[in-house]
């Protein structure tokens, strides 16, 4: 079927849900850096000694890299294809996160990987996403892109613990490793078989068939930069950014207070279960302290 051929709603969803489960898959993951970064920022402080404005001064020069190097991601996809974009940015992303693990102890390895991801992040950016399913649907856009945009929050409900788990098991390093190659593993297989947008379809129908696909409208990138919509929807990100920040600063914050909390609880429990050093001939004490550090090292 022409893939330009106007359709209902429901005909989109049969013919295109395929395309929408694939980018909120790739929405979704491409968010992990957000949403576990505050859960490793103390086990990071403590391996090499930065200081948390260090540490987050990683993902903020990404997020200033990343205004500059998104501008030109819609040229790219129109040229090349959103699926060839797309999935190699995915890659480069993944591969990126699994990175961080192998940053340190000079914290310019930080800003080098974090610089790369900034690098990568947009070729799989929702912009992207959102271009492959503009493409597949029309009277059903609003919905597909809606659908499409819960990824990134089931990966914010569901990332926190598995993070959280991953960090208590195998260390903040090994950590990332994994969330980079399970991302790799969850998300090639469904990009591949599944994200195509209207003009992948176009190009695997014969020259004969295939239907030319109508021209992309929209403003040049100089007359973008002289345009009040464009500069509210930069505000609007640059907002967005400042507040993911301040989310991943707290969320670190959070787990320095149940830290704390936890040794003193030890300190506590060491003094009515007989004080100072009589816990040492204590055996109730012994117990209590070591299930009390148990503890602080989950928290």
């Amino acid at each position: 079927m022409d893939p330009t051929v106007e359709r209902s709603a429901a005909e989109e969803w049969k013919a295109g849900w395929r395309v929408v489960a694939a980018c909120a898959v790739g929405m979704g993951l491409t968010t992990i850096h957000f949403y576990t970064l505050g859960l490793f920022i103390a086990p990071i402080a403590e391996t090499y000694g930065w200081s948390r404005a260090q540490i987050t001064a990683g993902p903020a020069i990404s997020s200033v890299i990343l205004f500059f190097v998104a501008s030109r991601v819609g040229r790219m996809a129109d040229l090349l294809g959103v699926r060839r974009v797309a999935m190699a940015g995915f890659v480069g992303y993944a591969l990126g996160l699994a990175a961080l693990g192998l940053a340190g102890p000079s914290i310019w390895s930080w800003y080098a990987v974090w610089l790369f991801i900034a690098i990568c992040h947009p070729f799989a950016g929702i912009a992207i996403w959102s271009l492959a399913i503009a493409s597949r649907f029309d009277r059903s856009r609003g919905l597909a892109l809606a659908a499409a945009l819960s990824g990134p929050g089931v990966v914010a409900t569901l990332i926190p613990s598995i993070a959280s788990y991953l960090l208590a098991r195998f260390g903040w390093s090994t950590s990332y490793a994994i969330l980079g190659g399970a991302s790799l593993l969850i998300a090639l297989p469904i990009l591949f078989a599944w994200l195509r947008s209207a003009r992948d379809l176009a190009a695997r129908l014969p020259k004969t068939v295939a239907a030319p696909m109508p021209a992309a409208g929209g403003l040049t990138f100089r007359e973008a930069l002289r345009s009040r919509a464009f500069w509210s929807l930069f505000g609007l990100l640059a907002a967005s950014s400042v507040l993911i920040l301040v989310f991943t600063l707290s969320m670190a914050r959070v787990q320095k207070v149940a830290q704390n909390a936890a040794h003193r609880r030890v300190i506590i429990d060491d003094q009515h279960l007989g004080g100072g050093d009589a816990h040492l001939g204590n055996p109730l004490a012994l117990v209590a302290r070591g299930r009390c550090l148990a503890s602080a090292r989950h928290d």
